[in-house]
């Protein structure tokens, strides 16, 4: 569905003679003039090589040379924290100013400091360094953070899960431990235990931690169906758990989908979509690596450009929709195409943009912060970050909640979204 866009401000645009091309089938990436200095050193630094990491590097670079930066590195830590703290280093020698991060360790206070010391700019996604904020570090280089809402994904699903099941006494088993080292899986994991209080009908018979592999996903899906033959519904954590479990189901001779539902709270890529579209998984939540990659890349083109977001945007998190069987046809379409074709970065920066962008995903400023540690205890003399205090306090939070759905004007599952020029109208 089109939504109207009315301009707030684009003289910026207007006077440089900016042109963007409208999203299709044929190409989304914008054509015309570059804006900003796009001589900017821009690089990304991903965790591993599971397939949402692979996105979120492919769409950083996508989203810099939509851009028009002309130097855009993608290295992979591999799972590596020493490697990955060396190879920050090392951009940052080479002269990179701005690198997006989903970090293998959260330790973003020493990277504050190693930042500040180059004139340097990043964001990350995922984890930040336990109790806190973006605001903390006195050099104050962090440009973003973004967690996404894997409990909300997680009971999501579980309602989804529940009606589908319509009363009906259930076993369920899970691959969402609460002894992960990773703060999402932690979360999901209360999401999902939250959740089925709700429905008596549903039982956790088992249930132990991801690996975030489909091989270890496999097998240990295989040991809780030998441990609950009963077993009539199945909970992932990660898309990677999807496709294990839809193999060690096969295996014993049952049915995704029919024998055995399945809902995820994370569903990167498409091939949890498309177990979706043959109905063999029921529902997951959709978290393609274009949403966080194109964000990184335009908020730190922007922050070399001296155009920073405000205080209430810069700590957010990112609504993970559920797929199912009603939209992921549009879903389908939209990011089944390539990464280049997704999402508009000159959309998501203000410096091509000016007041009129639109991040193109749901999110929301962070209000509460314990739920983002749930497994980590408060330390002692914790005092929460003065400048989150005030902006919580003083209604900025709200207000910086009100101008995100004011710009959330594109609906991240359109099929054919309008990427046109900010200035131009469009109605359905």
């Amino acid at each position: 569905m089109k939504k109207s866009r009315t301009v707030a401000s684009f003289g910026l645009i207007l006077g440089a003679g900016l042109l963007l091309a409208a999203c299709s089938s044929d190409a989304a990436a914008e054509i015309g003039e570059t804006q900003g200095d796009t001589s900017v050193k821009l690089a990304v630094v991903v965790a591993n090589s599971n397939p949402w990491n692979t996105e979120y590097g492919e769409s950083f670079q996508a989203a810099a040379e939509q851009l028009g930066a002309t130097d855009v590195r993608v290295l992979n830590a591999n799972g590596d924290a020493q490697k990955q703290s060396e190879q920050i280093d090392s951009l940052l020698n080479a002269g990179y100013k701005g690198i997006g991060l989903n970090l293998a360790a959260p330790n973003t206070a020493e990277l504050s400091k190693k930042f500040a010391a180059n004139d340097a700019y990043f964001a990350n996604i995922f984890q930040n360094e336990d109790w806190k904020t973006v605001w903390d570090a006195d050099e104050d280089r962090q440009v973003s953070y973004v967690s996404p809402n894997y409990y909300q994904s997680a009971t999501d699903a579980v309602d989804y899960l529940a009606d589908a099941l319509d009363g009906e006494q259930t076993e369920i088993i899970a691959l969402a431990g609460n002894q992960s080292p990773y703060t999402i899986s932690n979360q999901a994991y209360l999401g999902l235990v939250d959740g089925l209080e709700k429905y008596p009908n549903l039982e956790l018979v088992g249930n132990v931690d991801t690996e975030w592999t489909a091989e270890t996903g496999q097998q240990k899906v295989a040991d809780l169906l030998a441990a609950n033959p009963n077993a009539g519904a199945f909970f992932a954590t990660d898309a990677a758990d999807v496709e294990g479990a839809v193999a060690a189901i096969r295996a014993i001779g049952k049915e995704p989908g029919k024998d055995v539902l399945i809902v995820s709270a994370h569903a990167a890529g498409t091939v949890v979509p498309q177990y979706i579209q043959q109905g063999l998984v029921l529902a997951g939540a959709a978290m393609p690596g274009a949403w966080t990659g194109y964000h990184q890349a335009a908020l730190l083109f922007d922050a070399l450009n001296g155009e920073f977001p405000d205080d209430g945007l810069r700590q957010l998190e990112l609504t993970l929709p559920l797929i199912t069987a009603e939209n992921v046809d549009d879903y389908l379409a939209r990011y089944d195409r390539p990464i280049s074709e997704q999402l508009s970065a000159r959309l998501i920066s203000q410096v091509y943009s000016g007041d009129d962008w639109d991040y193109q995903a749901i999110y929301s400023p962070i209000a509460e912060l314990p739920h983002l540690w749930p497994v980590s205890e408060e330390p002692e003399g914790y005092a929460e970050n003065a400048t989150f205090v005030e902006l919580r306090d003083s209604g900025a939070l709200d207000e910086a909640q009100q101008t995100l759905d004011a710009h959330n004007l594109i609906d991240p599952f359109d099929p054919d979204p309008d990427f046109s020029s900010p200035g131009t109208s469009e109605e359905e």
